[in-house]
């Protein structure tokens, strides 16, 4: 069996298990495959039998390059498990393959298409700036993940997304303006053409 550690570097629907569910719960109903051996520590026994081991970093230590793990959600249909990194003013998302322990890092918690066949993550932080603010689309293949859509540049915050099938998301655009502390919310929406390219309402809105 192998042991593989991991450290997390600062650069920075709903199925069985919910997000909101809290890591004391979802150790205590999957113990045979996630636990902490300490308080620090958070592992991940997969199903090829390696053992993956995420190892935090103390606030003692330094508080700029400092982080916590913590396991947010477990999702059976696909095999993943959800991983947040906390860091002082950031965060990150890891999507962990419960089979052969490939790691994805992708910026929220996702929502699983209709059909489970896809991730949908989005976050929005036009107003702080600390994190990414866009889309990461996520199709889910035999034994990894492909990034099918991805834009952190947005002039605006994505607000609201949901599917409504399995091609078609639809959701809020909110902008900001900083001098007159004004909004304007504008609907969204992305399609998955035949092709397999995702194509958004508005190309122009993306730039």
């Amino acid at each position: 069996m192998k042991c593989v550690l991991f450290t997390a570097l600062i650069c920075s629907i709903t199925l069985t298990v919910s997000a909101s569910m809290s890591e004391e719960t979802i150790l205590a109903d999957y113990g045979d495959l996630v636990f902490r051996p300490d308080s620090v520590t958070l592992c991940i026994l997969t199903a090829e039998g390696d053992t993956l081991v995420f190892a935090d970093r103390p606030y003692s230590e330094d508080i700029d390059i400092s982080y916590a793990y913590e396991v947010i959600s477990w999702l059976p249909q696909q095999n993943y498990w959800i991983l947040q990194i906390y860091g002082h003013e950031w965060q990150e998302t890891l999507l962990v393959n419960g089979v052969n322990g490939r790691i994805d890092r992708t910026i929220s918690s996702p929502v699983p298409s209709p059909d489970g066949t896809r991730f949908l993550c989005f976050n929005g932080d036009q107003v702080a700036c600390f994190d990414d603010n866009g889309v990461h689309i996520w199709r889910i293949d035999a034994d990894s993940l492909a990034l099918e859509f991805s834009d952190l540049d947005v002039a605006w915050e994505p607000r609201k997304m949901e599917w409504i099938s399995d091609s078609v998301i639809v959701f809020e655009k909110l902008y900001y303006y900083w001098r007159t502390y004004d909004e304007k919310h504008l609907p969204g929406r992305l399609e998955l053409s035949s092709d397999g390219t995702w194509i958004p309402e508005d190309p122009e809105s993306w730039e």
